[in-house]
């Protein structure tokens, strides 16, 4: 159930956070960062708002959780590129 619920979460998370970032990259970027955006990284923080609004939608468990999670999968994918750092 623990890990149902974490992949519930996680879910969640990236859905939510590719919503304010499709929606309104600015705000995103004003509150991670701090800064402010101009046109071109406006279109490519919609673009990747809308990955990760795919992202979480692909990644909402079904009723089988014994396959490997999209969100797993990608999440080791960050670290191998990564170098293994903690992002």
């Amino acid at each position: 159930m623990a890990d149902r619920t974490l992949l519930v979460l996680a879910a969640v998370l990236e859905v939510s956070a590719g919503l304010v970032l499709f929606l309104s990259p600015s705000v995103f970027v004003h509150l991670l960062l701090g800064a402010d955006v101009v046109e071109t990284g406006s279109i490519l923080g919609r673009v990747a708002g809308f990955g990760l609004l795919s992202l979480g939608i692909a990644c909402w468990p079904g009723a089988d959780i014994g396959t490997p999670s999209p969100i797993l999968t990608s999440d080791a994918d960050v670290q191998l590129a990564g170098g293994g750092l903690p992002c």
